[in-house]
């Protein structure tokens, strides 16, 4: 099969193969047709590590963290406890 005849809609992105050290840059803003589309129905949950470097990032005491951008969750109906993350916009609303 030729690349006219693939079934596969063509991108206009072309994709790039990094290395092992390099960093991936991302930045998602008002303005771009996508925004808020991928995250509009978060549903993250943290583990402990995430929990740790997130809110040392961000110079916060682990309550202050979960606080402000979490919320807590049953993973099943009378198991163990766990935290997601909270929306963005939830997030910010908490901050006001």
């Amino acid at each position: 099969m030729s690349e006219s005849e693939s079934p596969f809609p063509t991108s206009p992105v072309m994709p790039a193969t990094l290395e092992g050290g390099a960093r991936l840059k991302f930045q998602c803003r008002k303005g771009i047709a996508c925004w808020n589309a991928c995250c509009s129905n978060i549903d993250i949950s943290l583990t402990p590590y995430d929990i740790l470097r997130l809110k040392q990032r961000f110079e916060l005491s682990s309550s202050e963290f979960l606080a402000q951008y979490t919320v807590p969750y049953e993973m099943d109906r009378d198991s163990i406890a766990g935290v997601k993350l909270r929306p963005v916009e939830a997030a910010r609303r908490a901050d006001s």
